[in-house]
């Protein structure tokens, strides 16, 4: 994890008019047509968003699985602030495959969460064995499904 101060960030992003304004490291906003649209979001109880897209390295996929199943996930999901982690694997958009999601409580979790030396130690493996990866930071979910744009699936006859 990259080790930075988000307090005048959070300040920024809570204070903006429109929801389509991301964080990657630097701050960078969207037009907000690119979501508005299509916004129907969900409830959640998590309000800020760290997003990390990666492959993981040839070989190393069953040592992933094993490592999030037995460290990785068990201190997420124990950490203070986390309400969420989803990885989804995207084979439509060129570029890595995983995007994993963790949600937080507040901006404030998240903060804690990126500058608390044992998280980084435990996550550190990650590292090792993803490939060249980003991070984002959203103040939303940046990934959700369009109820507006969706339909419901047909009874079976």
């Amino acid at each position: 994890m990259q080790s930075f101060s988000l307090t005048a960030a959070c300040l920024v992003v809570s204070a903006v008019a429109f929801p389509a304004l991301a964080r990657e490291v630097p701050l960078r906003s969207y037009p907000p047509m690119r979501v508005a649209a299509a916004r129907t979001v969900p409830h959640v109880e998590a309000t800020f968003f760290y997003v990390q897209v990666y492959d993981v390295k040839e070989g190393k996929m069953d040592a992933f699985k094993k490592w999030f199943k037995e460290v990785g996930g068990p201190a997420l999901k124990a950490f203070p602030g986390v309400v969420t982690v989803e990885t989804y694997v995207d084979e439509i958009t060129p570029g890595p495959l995983l995007k994993t999601i963790i949600g937080f409580t507040d901006c404030a979790a998240y903060e804690r969460w990126d500058n608390d030396a044992t998280m980084n130690q435990i996550l550190e493996p990650l590292d090792s064995m993803a490939g060249p990866h980003k991070h984002y930071l959203f103040p939303y979910n940046p990934l959700y499904r369009s109820k507006s744009l969706s339909l419901a699936p047909s009874a079976t006859k």
